[in-house]
């Protein structure tokens, strides 16, 4: 509401971003895209993460940025918690085609139950939720609708597909705001040779963000 009256505005956003990484380096880019008032904004992103040494390199209008990674804030889980994590954190799966001889996929349906997520992580990751702004509470309850395909022969994990119903909308309401639709996809590869390395250049010709007034932490 302002000056007395009340004011709706719709906003769009949409992120289509390559993730890579290694246990010493990850890499992200892609374009940031949001509709708001009419307009259309969209922002291209590229950045490395030196997980060893806590530092991200950031580009912004070509000029790469360098800022303290906040990696104290949640502990790296090892293999063995992460399969933990993959195991618990799905319910109410069912394979669809498994009738279908000709399928070169496996179609799983389901259920990716946060609440799993939250106990398998434990204190680390809702201290760190808490830290970043979101209601730790309203996640832990979230659940949303899962499709996943899987490569019949390897049976690797090839896509996932996650959406959002009425009902988990719901649970994501803030003051003064509602989200009308929240889902997401992602399309794995093979990463069992990749190599991930911070150009030299970036490295050496990275602004320290404090420098510049950007004292923040990412």
């Amino acid at each position: 509401e302002m000056f007395g009256s009340s004011v709706t505005m719709s906003v769009v956003m949409d992120i289509d971003a390559d993730m890579q990484s290694t246990l010493e380096v990850a890499y992200v880019s892609g374009d940031v895209s949001m509709e708001m008032f009419g307009m259309q904004i969209e922002q291209p992103m590229e950045s490395y993460t030196d997980i060893k040494e806590g530092i991200v390199y950031s580009l912004s209008e070509d000029v790469w940025y360098k800022a303290p990674a906040d990696t104290d804030s949640i502990s790296q889980p090892t293999m063995s918690e992460m399969q933990e994590i993959r195991a618990e954190s799905f319910v109410d799966l069912v394979l669809e085609n498994e009738e279908d001889e000709e399928a070169t996929e496996w179609v799983v349906t389901g259920i990716l139950d946060y609440s799993k997520i939250m106990e398998a992580m434990g204190d680390d990751l809702l201290s760190s939720i808490d830290t970043a702004g979101v209601d730790a509470e309203a996640l832990a309850d979230l659940q949303l609708h899962v499709v996943m395909t899987f490569d019949r022969e390897t049976e690797t994990l090839k896509t996932m597909e996650c959406t959002c119903d009425e009902e988990n909308l719901a649970k994501l309401e803030m003051e003064g705001g509602s989200i009308d639709a929240f889902d997401f996809t992602f399309t794995f590869y093979d990463a069992t040779d990749l190599v991930i390395e911070i150009p030299a250049e970036v490295k050496e010709n990275a602004i320290d963000s404090s420098e510049m007034g950007l004292d923040f932490e990412l």
